[in-house]
C-alpha cells in the first residue's frame, strides 16, 4: 500500500485554526492526521506541502520509518 497523494486542510475553529493532513493510498485506504501549531498555521501548511515529495511512493505501513526519514531528510 503506497502513498499516492496528500491534501492539507486548514480549518478555522473560531479562536484557533487547525491544520489537518489527509494521505491517500493506491489501495483506497486513506488516513488523516492533525499538525496544528498555534499561531503558525501557514508555516505548518507550507511545511506539509514541502514534505509531499518525500511521502509520495512511500509504503504507508512502517510509520516509524517514514517519520524517521522525514526527520532525517529535513
Amino acid at each position: 500500500m503506497k502513498i499516492i497523494r496528500q491534501r492539507v486542510f486548514v480549518v478555522n475553529a473560531a479562536r484557533a485554526n487547525f491544520v489537518f493532513l489527509k494521505l491517500y493510498t493506491d489501495s483506497g485506504v486513506d488516513g488523516v492526521g492533525e499538525a496544528t501549531l498555534e499561531w503558525k498555521t501557514q508555516a505548518v501548511a507550507a511545511a506539509l506541502g514541502e514534505l509531499e515529495r518525500s511521502l509520495i511512493g512511500c509504503d504507508a505501513f512502517p510509520t516509524e520509518r517514514v517519520v524517521e526519514t522525514l526527520h532525517r531528510d529535513s
